[in-house]
Formats: C-alpha cells, sequence, structure tokens
C-alpha cells in the first residue's frame, strides 16, 4: 500500500509481468515486427475422396473468409491434399495455383498464381507465394483460391482412375457445403456441390495480416493522440486497477483481468526499461508538459502482434 500527498493509503502499483514475462527488445520502429500467420481450413480430413473428374484448363477450389477485423490480409502459402486412391504415384506437373480477390458466382481474374505447381501423391502440398512478385493482397473477404489442371484425368469409373492423384474431398458428415467449394468448367464457375461433389475440397490457406494493431505509443486509452488524458488512464489504471479502454472492435488490448499484455507493456512502458511503474506514467506527463524524452519507440505508429488490438491510429505504418 501507498500513502498518497493526503494521506490517504491507496492500492500499491502492480508490476503486473513479473515471474512470467519473456523478455522484449525494441530497439528501434524498424524493428517491427511482421503480423502473426493465421491459417483457414477448408475440411477436416474426416475422411479422403479422390476426385479424379477433372480435364485440361478446368480449375477445382476453395472460397475461404478470414475474421472481418484482418483484412486486409496477403496469401502467404496455398496447401492442397493431392491423393490417388492406390496411392505411390508419380508426380504431377500441373497449370497453376490462382489466387482470385473475390468469391461465386464469379471470382474474378487471378490476382497472383504460382506457375507449373508439382504435385506429390499422398499428402497436402504446400506451395509458398511469398517468394513471387508482387503480392496476393485481399482487402476484403470472400477470397477464392484454386488449382488449374494440365493433365485431362481418367472418367471415374474407368480402370487408371484409382491410379490417378487428384485433388481430394473430405467424407465429413457435414457433407460439401455450400458457397465454399468450387470448379471451373465449361468456360463458368459453379458450386462444386451442384456438380455432385458429396464433401469439402480438402485445402487451406496461410495468410498474414497486414494491419494487425497499429498502436501509438503512448496511447493509454486508445483514442489516437497523446495527451493528458493519457498520463490521467495510466495512473488510474496504475493505482487504482481502472482497466483501460480497448480500440473500438477490439475485445481486449492494452490490458486484461491479469494485467497488461504484452502489448500493455510495449506500449505504456515509456521508457523501455522492461517494467511499467510510476516512472512511465510520470515520464509520459513530462513530456506532454515540455520535456524532451519522447517514448522509447517514438511517436510514430507501431505494429504489435496482437489479434485483440484493431488500431489506434490514425495513420497505420
Amino acid at each position: 500500500m501507498l500513502r498518497n500527498a493526503h494521506g490517504r493509503w491507496m492500492l500499491s502499483p502492480r508490476f503486473v509481468l513479473g515471474g512470467y514475462l519473456l523478455p522484449l527488445v525494441f530497439a528501434t520502429v524498424a524493428a517491427r515486427p511482421d503480423c502473426p500467420e493465421e491459417t483457414l481450413l477448408n475440411a477436416d480430413e474426416t475422411g479422403e475422396v479422390p476426385c479424379s473428374c477433372f480435364i485440361q484448363g478446368e480449375e477445382a477450389g476453395v472460397t475461404l473468409a478470414a475474421p472481418a477485423n484482418h483484412y486486409p490480409i496477403e496469401i502467404l502459402r496455398v496447401g492442397i491434399l493431392w491423393k490417388s486412391a492406390v496411392g505411390s504415384a508419380l508426380d504431377t506437373l500441373e497449370t497453376g495455383i490462382h489466387v482470385y480477390a473475390g468469391g461465386l458466382p464469379d471470382p474474378g481474374t487471378p490476382i497472383q498464381t504460382f506457375n507449373g505447381p508439382t504435385f506429390s501423391d499422398g499428402s497436402i502440398n504446400e506451395f509458398d507465394l511469398e517468394p513471387l512478385a508482387g503480392e496476393a493482397r485481399i482487402e476484403s473477404g470472400p477470397f477464392t483460391v484454386t488449382v488449374e489442371f494440365l493433365n485431362t484425368q481418367p472418367s471415374p469409373s474407368s480402370l487408371q482412375a484409382p491410379f490417378t492423384p487428384t485433388v481430394v474431398a473430405d467424407a465429413a458428415a457435414s457433407g460439401c457445403r455450400a458457397g465454399r467449394n468450387v470448379v471451373f468448367t465449361g468456360g463458368s464457375w459453379t458450386d462444386a456441390c451442384l456438380q455432385g461433389v458429396n464433401g469439402d475440397w480438402v485445402m487451406q490457406v496461410v495468410y498474414r495480416r497486414l494491419e494487425c494493431g497499429p498502436q501509438l505509443p503512448g496511447d493509454c486509452n486508445q483514442d489516437g493522440t497523446i495527451d493528458l488524458s493519457d498520463g490521467v488512464s495510466f495512473l488510474n489504471w496504475f493505482f487504482q486497477g481502472v482497466e483501460l479502454p480497448a480500440p473500438a472492435g477490439s475485445e481486449l488490448c492494452l490490458t486484461d483481468p491479469a494485467g497488461a499484455t504484452a502489448v500493455g507493456l510495449q506500449i505504456m512502458d515509456w521508457n523501455g526499461d522492461g517494467v511499467l511503474d510510476l516512472s512511465d506514467g510520470s515520464g509520459l506527463l513530462t513530456w506532454f508538459f515540455g520535456g524532451t524524452a519522447e517514448h522509447e519507440l517514438g511517436q510514430a505508429c507501431i505494429l504489435t502482434q496482437s489479434p485483440d488490438c484493431i488500431s489506434s491510429c490514425v495513420d497505420s505504418p
């Protein structure tokens, strides 16, 4: 407990991250982290049914959507289960992996293509889009990823079909879920469920948010500016446990019921010593009233890796 200037007892400051804090080093704003990778799965791989049913120029794919507050995103990798009924087939070269910025009824034209993918039988083949020129940037969902076939496959009833590796649908009880599985046949797009596919294509996408919680260092009350109210908010939280607000659309950001979050330490640690204490609040107020010691991370927006912080910055980095 501490005694204030009026002789009243107050709650002691909370050194909230002691004992389990991993050291974080943010030497300069240039060391901003990338946003964390996220994965979208279209199927749960409950049973596997290869679909030897495509000809050259046709496409099979999935339409997916990330959480609305994750956009804009960049598609990093596309994974496709490629399998024959018998197994151990030779590797297969196909035309390309395409990324489209839209969904059904017409995804549009590809915004990025991985040309000449080679598939191996019996596993999820993952294709890395990051080395390609440009980026597969998606502004809002849904979006679509497909494989375009180079090789015409034997009909499902033929003797060759069990030996032919191809895309795979799962056999989950949910069946083929409308709007999630697409095919391009006969020069037009359609829902794969309407073409007799009984499950979901086993495909997945790894993406990264391009704006994962831009934050303004020292913005304790999350209003997008640094002023006297931030110092007051910090001191109210520090001495009395008054929770700090989160930006619109976020559930948590700088604090949670256990104390300060990792982002909270990053944003509120004015002097950059790795500990939240009275010196951080006084440092903020001293700077506001004319001091020269600005926040350790500067006065520009920085990226954080928290999925719970949308943005408190007017201009994202």
